[in-house]
């Protein structure tokens, strides 16, 4: 099975996740089929969480990846583990106390026709025996962990539960209270709170590491620890320059472990990056995505007094909780030219909208800009940059005012700076 064809195997439609702003997740039509097996295997003519586990994986991995250097051996697959979390706190009408805090599968999790309030969310392919289960697939070179909320998808589905019986002794029923509601049918697929991607082998990281440095301006903003969590903003930018880079400069076995990675990330977040190419082409965003409006080393425009000015984000943006932090610079003149770094806030402009122009943000790549402001831009960046050398510069004044400036040069200033005199 390829890696993009052995992605459907999930039982549940891989849409993008949730919980992080992303397009909600479709239900999958079939409620008790249980799942393939989640090993995605890279077809050969192709070349292009839990610490613990990882580590085991690494171990291994390691051990087959000689043959795999030279064109031979097992094929660099991928691990996609559901991992089911229940904090077992107490909520009224629920018995989560005898939980696991958390427990893996293979399947999509979900409850089955006659659980009670007090069942467990779980799937039907429990892994129980991870080290026999990598020794079986010893190619697995990333784990994608995919985690569940016992509670949430209880407290989302509260109303399916129907009442055993009436005419129940009212201290026993309030003892026993989630056990005498079962569900009639099976439940749906739980949803996705959170994924998150653990490199389980070692020449995995080196590959990334190695395209990275390749395109040192445009990639090195690479922090794996932030950008293998959903929703990928990283790959969205980066991820064709990424497979582009690595057919140049890695060798099989790296280029093919890449290759798992990028596959993973076309499959199952392509078509939401699509949707989000789409938009910004239309020259608007939605809330959902503004987090991939930004990248690294681009041009960034805003608007002072009216005239735009033009900043270099120098890394991916953060979120404050509130806004977007942009990390920018720009060149300033105060008689010689100098370097300035500032923060910029881009927060959303329109609570009560979800999709709004991109010019209205307070700032926006010039990519992304319909007018000829990249041109004016250019102009005056030109205009600006050759008041580096002494210059004569006339200007007039489009509204008369009472002031009257005149720029004079200071000969006698040992900075020959620009002075600015101003007259009543």
């Amino acid at each position: 099975m390829s890696a993009m064809g052995s992605l459907e195997a999930d039982g549940q439609d891989l849409e993008p996740l949730v919980d992080a702003g992303y397009d909600e997740t479709r239900l999958a039509s079939s409620q008790n089929h249980p799942a393939e097996n989640h090993v995605l295997r890279a077809s050969w003519p192709q070349e292009g969480g839990d610490v613990d586990a990882g580590t085991y994986m690494s171990i291994q991995h390691e051990r087959h990846h000689g043959s795999l250097s030279q064109g031979r051996g097992v094929a660099p697959s991928c691990l996609v583990i559901h991992r089911v979390s229940c904090d077992r706190r107490r909520v009224d009408g629920e018995d989560h106390q005898d939980h696991p805090r958390s427990a893996d599968y293979l399947d999509v999790p979900r409850l089955f026709a006659n659980d009670t309030r007090g069942s467990a969310l779980r799937g039907q392919q429990p892994l129980s025996d991870f080290e026999e289960y990598s020794e079986n697939n010893p190619g697995i070179c990333m784990i994608v962990y995919r985690v569940y909320s016992c509670i949430a998808y209880h407290h989302k589905f509260k109303a399916s539960f129907e009442i055993l019986t009436t005419g129940i002794d009212r201290q026993a029923f309030n003892r026993l209270r989630p056990w005498f509601f079962k569900l009639q049918r099976t439940g749906p697929p739980a949803k996705v709170a959170s994924e998150n991607i653990v490199f389980t082998s070692k020449t995995l990281p080196a590959a990334m590491n190695a395209v990275v440095a390749s395109s040192h301006l445009r990639l090195a903003d690479w922090n794996a620890e932030r950008h293998l969590q959903a929703p990928y903003d990283y790959f969205y930018h980066f991820r064709r320059l990424l497979r582009q880079q690595s057919a140049s400069i890695l060798g099989i076995a790296e280029r093919k472990e890449l290759g798992v990675l990028l596959d993973y990330i076309d499959k199952t977040q392509g078509a939401n990056f699509d949707e989000v190419d789409a938009i910004f082409a239309s020259g608007k965003v939605h809330l959902n995505n503004l987090t991939k409006l930004f990248r690294p080393n681009e041009l960034i425009v805003t608007s002072q007094d009216g005239y735009p000015r033009a900043y270099i984000t120098e890394r991916s943006p953060t979120f404050d909780g509130r806004a977007l932090l942009l990390e920018c610079w720009t060149w300033v003149f105060d008689g010689s030219f100098r370097k300035k770094t500032e923060v910029i806030s881009v927060s959303w402009p329109a609570l009560g909208s979800a999709v709004v122009p991109i010019t209205s943000l307070v700032a926006w790549p010039l990519r992304l800009d319909k007018s000829d402001l990249q041109q004016r831009l250019e102009k005056r960046g030109r205009d600006f940059w050759t008041c580096r050398h002494r210059r004569f510069v006339s200007y007039e004044a489009p509204i008369q005012t009472i002031f009257e400036l005149k720029a004079v040069w200071n000969s006698c200033s040992p900075c020959d700076k620009l002075r600015i005199s101003c007259w009543l």
